[in-house]
């Protein structure tokens, strides 16, 4: 075959593999999504068929616009030759010219669609694709055995793939999956012309929108000054004071902040307008910069900085030593927590101290509090309660329970600082609709607490609920809407906060970061109360967890999961699971590790199983998947909490899903879903309540094999304790 590229061993068997992502994804998982399916075909011997690539622009709300995807043979884009020295290959227009039908066209799809049989599909932008059968799988492509059985077929295809390789398993393939020769020829005169042959660094700053859809997620967001001091810092390893920033910020007062701290050099070609080609090109450049560094730091979960890291080793062998991530910045020393003088760690364990929150309060310590000396014997949550100076927050609307309750850990380490009692906010319980929207109009509330134990609470830090707070008669002195836009600030008035109308304020203003400006917040410590608004600060597992230890949940909570403990497995060992699926399966698609199928979660149950020598395994899932919950019901005969709950019930569904946690933290060994805040919730409840070790939780990703452990003993707590 003429147009075919690759070995001719493979041409012989003219068998193909076709694929096409789901459409809103951008150019750096497509292309990890190739990678994926260079190696099933590999596996399979047969050709690869390349996709065009489509360029996806969005809206000023950030919505992609599919219906104006420009498209780009998979050689315009990147080298086919370098890909044809590994596999053959063929291009998709070029396969389609030569009167191929696809033989087999199977959509990814999770929620199940209608068959057919002959007739035509839309594909990678083309329409009347010629199909010889249409279906639709949630999983064959990871199906070997049923793939190999369809060897006689003269085309496989998939579409609306969100498949991807983890870096580890991509890399070898990586290195055969080069950018087009003009934009290796372009970085290295751009790197010649800026740097000469001196050693630079390099920085990835993922912005814009970012800064919504990763608000929640620690580490991620970097301000201009926390970029400014990694740079520094990895400037001065790498011995030089050269500089590369790649950025989508189009905050100007962020950039010229950068720019007058760091003068960095910066690809910036003149691009017309709306020119995707012209943007994807310059994208690629900017990796290849980047790559060629020193020394590079990127942005957390960021693809196109995992893009970079593999450009790095890959194609210019750098080291991954040479390679990092922005997280936290150094910050001041912390105050120590005071536990109250009554309270006893649990054994093997010390006494919670208060972390702080890495690059959270900039500036010098807090100063002391001169209000004139204490009466003596009076402990120190008295005397910070008789100040009557105080904190509020409130959360950005969207956000589930269990981030509600990671902020509260942020503003309580906050609160703890300043001297101020913390005043709790009511829990916002938010269902969706069909789509997974949120129907934030249909938001309930419920006093802190009714889910948690405030009693605990308060051993630590003195703490009042919004309502006793606004009951009292007292107003929000200054209320600081976190916002990364600007807005109009204005005087006294009334604002809506946590759900509640007409909360009075003595001011109101906009900031993007008051909430980590030490020093701003010491020069307001003779206002009466400061709340924020819109928080979606957190504090990463490892500060948070000497906190933790005093943010119990609701006694009832820790009844019913031990009553529950009891009834289904006695004092024998057992293991727990969390496998979270319905909306992950859109949200997380394209993370590695993420979604597990059943079958891949049955395999780690087993594998955790023996670890623990049990075969009692307790199941929390949000699955409402029939077969797949058959298939696992059948396999480990997993217990569930199943309360009787009314339809629509939020209340009863929140204190059931606290159960649960409970329960998970409870088991002598878990595993849990990647990125899921529920499985971050379990883990803390292990530790810091349960006093479980951290090598007795993990995380679902590609199985290993690990020797047996002996079960831990189940703590058990006095009740007066929860």
């Amino acid at each position: 075959m003429a147009l075919l590229l690759g070995l001719a061993s493979h041409a012989d068997t003219a068998t193909y593999l076709l694929f096409d992502v789901i459409p809103h994804e951008q150019l750096n998982k497509q292309r990890r999504a190739y990678m994926f399916y260079l190696d099933l075909a590999m596996r399979l011997k047969r050709t690869l068929v390349l996709p065009r690539g489509r360029l996806v622009k969005k809206d000023g709300a950030g919505r992609f616009l599919l219906d104006q995807a420009e498209y780009m043979r998979w050689g315009e884009l990147f080298n086919v030759s370098a890909l044809a020295e590994l596999h053959p290959v063929v291009e998709l227009e070029d396969f389609l010219a030569e009167g191929h039908e696809v033989s087999l066209m199977t959509k990814i799809d999770h929620k199940g669609c209608a068959g057919g049989g002959k007739g035509t599909v839309d594909f990678n932008g083309l329409t009347g694709v010629p199909v010889g059968k249409f279906q639709c799988n949630a999983g064959l492509q990871y199906n070997h055995a049923a793939l190999f059985k369809l060897k006689s077929t003269p085309s496989l295809g998939f579409s609306h793939s969100v498949d991807q390789m983890s870096p580890q398993q991509a890399l070898p393939l990586r290195a055969y999956v080069k950018y087009e020769k003009s934009v290796y020829e372009a970085a290295a005169a751009f790197v010649e012309a800026e740097f000469g042959k001196k050693p630079f660094v390099a920085l990835h700053w993922r912005r814009t929108d970012f800064l919504q859809v990763r608000r929640s997620q620690p580490g991620v967001l970097q301000s201009a000054q926390d970029l400014v001091r990694h740079a520094r810092s990895l400037m001065a390893r790498a011995r030089t004071d050269l500089v590369y920033l790649a950025t989508d910020s189009d905050n100007a007062d962020e950039l010229e902040y950068v720019r007058s701290n760091l003068k960095p050099a910066r690809y910036t070609p003149s691009l017309a307008a709306g020119d995707l080609r012209a943007r994807t090109v310059a994208a690629n450049v900017e990796i290849v910069i980047c790559a060629m560094a020193d020394q590079f730091l990127g942005t957390k979960t960021s693809s196109f900085t995992l893009a970079i890291n593999e450009e790095r080793v890959a194609i210019f062998a750098k080291s991954p030593e040479s390679s990092g991530e922005m997280d936290t910045t150094p910050s001041p020393p912390a105050t120590a927590a005071r536990p109250p003088s009554n309270a006893q760690p649990r054994k093997g364990q010390a006494a919670p101290q208060a972390a702080a929150p890495a690059g959270k309060v900039r500036g010098e310590a807090m100063p002391a509090d001169t209000r004139g000396a204490s009466p003596p014997n009076v402990s120190p949550i008295a005397r910070i309660s008789a100040l009557q100076r105080y904190l509020l927050f409130d959360v950005i609307p969207h956000e589930q329970l269990n981030k509600q309750r990671r902020a509260y850990m942020f503003y309580l380490d906050l609160a703890m600082r300043l001297k101020r009692t913390l005043v709790l906010p009511r829990g916002r319980l938010v269902k969706k609709d069909g789509a997974g929207g949120f129907l934030l109009d249909q938001a309930e509330y419920m006093r802190w607490g009714e889910l948690f134990n405030v009693s605990a609470l308060a051993k630590l830090h003195p703490v009042v609920e919004l309502e006793d707070f606004l009951a009292e008669g007292h107003e929000v002195s200054l209320m600081v809407q976190i916002d990364h836009q600007p807005c109009a600030g204005g005087g006294r008035g009334t604002v809506d906060f946590n759900g509640l109308k007409g909360v009075i304020v003595g001011r109101f203003q906009c900031s993007a970061g008051l909430q980590y400006d030490g020093n701003a917040l010491a020069r307001l410590d003779e206002l009466p109360s400061i709340g924020f608004a819109n928080s979606v600060d957190q504090m990463s597992p490892q500060q948070a967890l000497p906190l933790r230890a005093y943010v119990k949940y609701e006694k009832s909570v820790y009844e019913a999961a031990a009553a529950f403990v009891e009834a289904e497995f006695g004092k024998k060992p057992f293991v727990a699971l969390h496998w979270r699926r319905t909306d992950f399966l859109q949200v997380r698609r394209s993370q590695p590790g993420v979604l597990q199928s059943a079958q891949d979660l049955v395999r780690h149950a087993r594998s955790l199983m023996a670890r623990a020598r049990t075969d009692l395994v307790y199941l929390a899932t949000d699955s409402d998947n029939a077969d797949e919950l058959e298939y696992v019901r059948s396999n480990l005969k997993p217990a569930r909490y199943t309360p009787s709950l009314a339809a629509g019930d939020l209340r009863a569904r929140t204190v059931a899903a606290n159960v649960e946690i409970v329960i998970c933290a409870m088991a002598d060994q878990f595993m849990g879903t990647k990125t899921s805040s529920f499985t971050l919730a379990i883990n803390e409840e292990r530790m810091a309540i349960f006093s479980k070790s951290p090598e007795s939780s993990s995380e679902m990703d590609r199985l290993k094999m690990a020797a047996p452990l002996p079960p831990q003993p189940r703590p058990t707590q006095k009740k007066d304790e929860l």
